[in-house]
């Protein structure tokens, strides 16, 4: 027990991972729990990382105070249905953080990343994703031997019109 709580303050403390939403204030619509609703909708985007023919979906099914319902899918299949589940702050929906763990050699050796995410809507109706590349923590045994935090990148979804 006391390990775990060492590594989750240790990723607490070595974690740099973090998002600036300076940058995109002028360019969205600032959204609480009341105007939520303006979230609701399908939207989509072209992937042009993996293939370039690949159109991914999201459509945003409801939403309350502490969860945004959702269905994922690229063109051939649905791939997800789930729930992000969060608060509102600053004008977007910030997901609950996740922690992921990755054991790279038994007990031994493990990385422990974290990866969060703010959902907001434009000024011109698109769907923003704002999250952070995986930071984390790598650990011998109970020893920090390694930190990084990752930056952060903006999915940008279109709304669906038809």
């Amino acid at each position: 027990m006391k390990l775990v709580v060492f590594a989750l303050l240790t990723l607490t403390l070595f974690s740099c991972s973090s998002i600036g939403l300076k940058g995109r204030r002028d360019k969205d619509v600032s959204i609480t729990s009341e105007n939520s609703g303006l979230l609701l909708g399908s939207y989509f985007m072209v992937d042009t990382f993996h293939n370039a023919n690949d159109t991914i979906s999201i459509i945003i099914d409801s939403i309350n105070r502490n969860s945004i319902f959702y269905s994922f899918s690229d063109s051939s299949k649905q791939i997800k249905k789930g729930t992000f589940k969060g608060h509102f702050k600053k004008g977007y929906f910030r997901v609950k953080k996740e922690y992921n763990f990755t054991f790279l050699f038994g007990p031994l050796l493990y990385l422990i990343q974290d990866d969060y995410r703010y959902i907001g809507l434009s000024k011109n109706g698109e769907l923003v994703q704002v999250k952070t590349y995986p930071g984390g923590v790598l650990l011998l045994i109970a020893i920090p031997v390694g930190a990084a935090g990752g930056g952060q990148y903006e999915e940008i979804f279109k709304r669906r019109t038809d």
